[in-house]
């Protein structure tokens, strides 16, 4: 299938992607996995928020590149049909898209090398760990060093619950997998 025919098929699944995505990282979602945690200081919670829906854009853009990873323009086009979507979906704040705009800028490309880098629980566990710390305001650099050396280099980390963060890359896992097969089935 040819680009132009990939790009109508994606468009015509963007919407439901989008709504698997706006799901499983709402603003309710949100609340009810950080609503009980406190924020670094300084830290606010539309900031959280829109680190909270990174983590939902990195998804799309990890499944994008996975499908059509020989295909870049594909990649980028899928990765921008859906945002477009999502963004409807999450119908959030001016202030809040500027927040997750700036969030995608200064993360995704890191964020991506590393949770693609991740070869067994361990390393996964360490990426989520450093994710749910950027969202409570303890942004961690997203690097393949260990836990410990991050901690030797005074570096705080306020994702240190190992249960939350196993049910968060699961939801994470479970939702990636189901945005790739929906644009494998339609990149056909």
């Amino acid at each position: 299938m040819g680009f132009f025919k990939k790009t109508q098929a994606i468009e015509t699944t963007a919407e439901v992607i989008a709504k698997q995505i706006a799901e499983a990282f709402s603003s309710a979602e949100f609340a009810r996995w950080f609503g009980g945690q406190a924020l670094s200081t300084g830290w606010t919670h539309n900031d959280a928020l829109a680190a909270w829906y990174s983590l939902g854009n990195l998804a799309l853009v990890i499944a994008a590149w996975q499908v059509f990873n020989r295909e870049p323009k594909m990649a980028i086009r899928t990765v921008d049909l859906v945002r477009s979507e999502l963004l409807k979906q999450w119908k959030m704040p001016d202030q809040v898209s500027a927040k997750l705009r700036a969030a995608c800028a200064e993360t995704e490309e890191d964020a991506l090398k590393s949770f693609s880098a991740c070869e067994n629980g361990v390393e996964l566990h360490i990426f989520f760990s450093r994710y749910v710390s950027r969202i409570l305001g303890a942004p961690t650099p997203f690097t393949n060093r260990s836990s410990f050396e991050d901690d030797l280099m005074g570096i705080e980390n306020r994702g240190t619950d190992p249960i939350q963060n196993a049910a968060l890359s699961g939801v994470f896992v479970d939702l990636l997998i189901t945005i790739k097969k929906l644009l494998v089935s339609t990149a056909r």
